[in-house]
């Protein structure tokens, strides 16, 4: 039985690379059959002269696949499978499903790609004993379709993304020789593919075929003159770039094995390889030579004796196994061979050779070449200096090593919270790969995790050093440092796994937030060594985790705080090794329930949150306008810096009446809410954000695509009526998010009429619509008035009552825009109502505008106080200014760290600005 649909021809491969290479699938259609396939996901692309052109996102699964193809295709295998749903036919009317396969003269890939929506453990063990089992089936339909004389090295492979390898998973796998490639190696090859072409299609057979014969090479001899180089053995030989590249072999810091640090080389640069090509072909050569390490013992036959006993001429027999001599120095003189026409490609180079000398000793001799060299990155002779002070005398230079180490064995371990998130020299930083070696290291260096400077000539060891004899014990420090981390950030990303595994777009793990986190976690272990007086470092791994334990709460929720504006600031200023204390001050605040942690227990410098202010790290009111779907955290933010204490009460379920963009719901996170607004489209459109999260996210794509390409679209968007519920949701959050200024406003006839804006960002890096879904399935959606909602609470109900701040005669500049105007007899009868609720034993936080009608509504009510907020909604940058709002808790007390002043008499005037109405008349 033979294989069918294969692409053999490069017409039919480049068709083929086309149609993979992008993550979404299109046809054309006639106008009137575009409702029958919106709804399974297809949306218009663009307009033909008689029919539209529809899109619809590939799954994850399927954009996996056509990755590894398309990777495939660019190390230039000439057959490869076509369509997706290949099939091998293995016997009588039986047929094995193969996801990528990929064949060349001597090798035969069979890929099997797993996935996942989020980054968690999926158990391989069931598919990887289905996987083996076919393996002889495969195989032997193999030789039926090409021939018995056909003996390819069959390369087995599970594609991974977004799965967490388990060890036992990693060696089931090994026991069945088959290989896991992760999304890291996936990069790394689709890289040097990019750069080198199907010249890289050696260095992927070298990973995966190591140690196994390359018969092509059988008995391949050059001539060599074997010598001692620094009292190692050497052979300097020529031979053609093709053979050394079979068995040649770089060992980029990208792909490499974790066992056998130190790894030198950065990526090749397409570049170099280019002028390479381009001095070959105009008949340049290089007489220097390529500096490289046999790792078997070669053969060498003596032809002719010489005076000198160290030195001798003969046969060099090339390894004829994969993986078997590694490039140490010259790999773009190698390389470079392979960019060159087919009349010159294969030129002679000139080698010398070392026999086995250890890794270490490689990397020395690489740091002395390159040590003068710009073109090497001083960023990748940094790294390596540090793994080459392993056991050096200073103190300082083992401490760095260890560090170096240990972040490299971290981002190598499966299933390791740091696991292909360090970006490597020669392969640009990505949003999955946001950190960098040297930023990591110098962090746990300055926080004094590994050791403490008593002072300029002495040392002390820090809570993850362990000491031997006085000294530092480097294993045992490694495999403490390493395991303390990976408990600690293990806990960090539980608190926000998505968001996490985001890299740069989640604002956690990158180079502000991994090194903020290292600060935050010395000082909790300096604030228990002072309060227990004990020290970490005597304690064992277990018994300091455990001390560590309690105050995590804390930090997860900082990590939740983790969005953009927030983070901007945040991070970058209080983050730093003189302002960490000051955080870890704050985020203690919000650890009510840990009486030790109480204000006032940690010092806490007030200069510095005065300069918080002055940087206005508030951003913008709870009750601003703009729809945001990825968390605004306006109020959270002032929470978390004095006013978290408000909402410090016991209370059964939570209440928001007026909800626009649901601030403090997703920053308080209640078990039980419920939630309303009058704006109908608010409330329908987190409804199917609730319902349908992937449908909303994927139409809003469409969205962002088509916002680029035409500068109309957004007022055909303005005008349409999508037909189903996840349609018109995508179609709200489009237009909030690219309208004049956020805002949300409607004419007379209840039509939104707000102009375009200059925004273009549709899609951002932060969204988690499946996170916003998990939140709103807690709590109840409806679109009534307030007094239907307050009236409906009893004891056991918190309410957090944000109205619109209109003040006494409707002194309100924006009250044309409304369609309905929430008045000042809104205002009383709301006050009204709370009034009632409180007698039912019920707790509300009212905030509202600092104006002394408004005081005098609400002046018996409970504790009253004033707080400044940024004002930002002004049309002019000069007008926004600091303005101050009205806080009321009523059925309760509440202390806000001192920070909320009490409110003026009723006769005093307060200054406050005319707030911007939202789509629910809300300011």
């Amino acid at each position: 039985m033979k294989l069918t649909n294969l692409v053999v021809t490069a017409a039919d491969r480049i068709n083929e690379f086309k149609q993979r290479n992008r993550d979404y699938d299109e046809q054309s259609v006639t106008p009137g059959a575009i409702q029958d396939y919106e709804p399974h996901g297809w949306s218009v692309a663009r307009e033909l002269k008689t029919k539209f052109k529809l899109r619809k996102p590939r799954t994850d699964d399927h954009n996996l696949e056509n990755r590894f193809w398309c990777c495939m295709y660019r190390l230039g295998y000439p057959e490869l499978d076509a369509g997706r749903h290949f099939k091998i036919p293995t016997a009588e009317n039986v047929e094995k499903q193969i996801d990528v396969f990929a064949k060349d003269a001597e090798t035969v890939v069979i890929a099997e790609c797993k996935t996942a929506e989020t980054y968690k453990k999926k158990s391989l063990q069931k598919d990887l004993g289905e996987f083996d089992s076919n393996k002889r089936l495969i195989a032997s339909a193999l030789r039926n379709h090409y021939g018995r004389n056909f003996k390819p090295k069959i390369i087995w492979l599970f594609v991974l993304s977004n799965v967490v390898v388990t060890q036992q998973d990693l060696a089931r796998a090994r026991e069945l020789k088959i290989h896991l490639l992760s999304d890291r190696e996936l990069t790394y090859f689709e890289e040097i593919a990019k750069a080198l072409g199907p010249a890289a299609r050696q260095q992927f057979k070298a990973e995966y075929l190591a140690g196994q014969d390359i018969p092509a090479l059988d008995n391949v001899s050059v001539p060599a003159v074997k010598t001692k180089l620094n009292n190692k053995p050497a052979y300097v030989f020529s031979c053609k770039a093709s053979d050394m590249s079979r068995i040649g072999f770089v060992n980029h810091r990208d792909l490499r094995d974790p066992n056998s640090a130190p790894t030198y080389q950065r990526l090749v640069n397409p570049n170099r390889l280019k002028k390479v090509a381009e001095f070959l072909r105009g008949g340049g050569y290089f007489p220097n030579s390529i500096l490289v390490n046999f790792q078997f013992r070669p053969r060498f036959d003596l032809a002719l004796a010489s005076n000198d006993k160290d030195i001798q001429f003969g046969h060099l027999y090339l390894p004829k196994k994969y993986k078997s001599v590694k490039i140490i120095d010259g790999q773009h003189r190698l390389y470079g061979c392979a960019l060159l026409d087919e009349e010159d490609r294969d030129p002679n180079l000139f080698f010398v050779a070392f026999d086995g000398i250890s890794g270490t000793e490689e990397a020395n001799l690489f740091a002395t070449i390159n040590k003068e060299q710009q073109k090497v990155q001083k960023r990748l002779l940094d790294e390596l200096d540090g793994e080459l002070k392993w056991d050096s005398e200073v103190v300082s230079e083992r401490v760095q090593a260890i560090c170096s180490r240990a972040i490299d064995l971290l981002n190598a371990a499966y299933g390791n919270p740091f696991e292909d998130k360090v970006v490597s020299p020669g392969i640009n930083a990505s949003e999955d790969r946001p950190l960098t070696l040297p930023e990591i290291r110098k962090t746990i260096i300055s926080a004094n995790l590994v050791w403490r400077i008593t002072n300029r000539e002495s040392w002390a060891p820090g809570p993850f050093c362990c000491l031997k004899k006085g000294q530092i014990d480097n294993k045992a420090t490694l495999d403490r440092l390493m395991d303390g981390l990976t408990w600690y950030f293990s806990e960090i990303r539980s608190f926000e796994r998505d968001r996490w595994e985001q890299g740069k777009a989640g604002r956690i793990c990158n180079n502000f937030g991994v090194p903020g986190y290292i600060r935050l976690l010395s000082e909790i272990i300096r604030h228990v060594e002072k309060t227990d007086g004990i020290s970490a470092t005597d304690l064992a791994l277990k018994d300091l985790e455990k001390a560590i334990s309690p105050f995590l709460e804390p930090v997860e929720f900082f990590a939740v705080l983790a969005f953009e504006r927030f983070y901007d600031v945040l991070m970058h200023y209080v983050l730093n090794p003189l302002g960490c204390s000051v955080c870890v001050r704050l985020l203690f605040l919000v650890q009510f329930r840990q009486p030790l942690l109480k204000p006032g227990r940690l010092e806490l410098r007030q200069r510095s949150v005065r300069n918080f202010r002055e940087r206005e790290i508030i951003l913008l009111d709870a009750a601003t306008t703009e729809f945001d779907v990825e968390l605004r955290l306006e109020l959270l933010v002032r929470c978390v810096l004095n006013e978290f204490s408000l909402f410090e009460t016991p209370y059964e379920r939570y209440v928001e009446p007026f909800l626009g963009g649901a601030a403090a719901f997703f920053a308080l996170q209640p078990k039980g809410a419920l939630l309303s607004d009058l704006n109908t489209e608010l409330i329908a459109t987190y409804r199917a954000i609730r319902a349908e999260p992937k449908e909303v996210y994927a139409k809003l794509r469409v969205h962002q695509c088509k916002h680029l390409e035409s500068g109309d679209y957004y007022y055909r968007v303005r005008s349409s009526n999508p037909f189903t519920e996840s349609s018109r949701a995508a179609k709200f959050v489009y237009l909030n998010r690219t309208c004049f200024n956020g805002l949300y406003r409607v004419n007379l006839r209840g039509e939104f009429n707000v102009p375009k804006g200059s925004k273009d960002s549709v899609i951002f890096g932060t969204d988690d619509f499946d996170g916003v879904s998990r939140l709103f399935k807690r709590a109840t959606l409806v679109d009534t008035d307030f007094e239907d909602v307050l009236d409906q609470c009893d004891a056991g109900d918190f309410a957090f009552v944000d109205p619109p701040y209109t003040a006494k005669h409707n002194a309100n500049g924006f009250l044309k825009y409304n369609e309905k105007i929430f008045s000042w007899e809104d205002q009383r009868r709301l006050a009204a109502c709370i009034r009632r609720f409180r007698k039912r034993g019920g707790k509300a936080l009212v905030t509202n505008a600092a104006h002394k009608s408004v005081i005098e509504l609400y002046r018996d009510f409970g504790e009253i106080g004033l707080v400044s907020r940024a004002s930002v909604l002004a049309s002019e940058t000069k007008r926004r200014g600091s303005v101050e709002e009205l806080i009321v808790t009523v059925g309760y007390r509440a202390e806000a760290d001192g920070l909320v002043r009490e409110a003026p008499p009723p006769h005093r005037e307060s200054a406050f600005g005319a707030k911007q109405p939202s789509a629910s008349g809300r300011s």
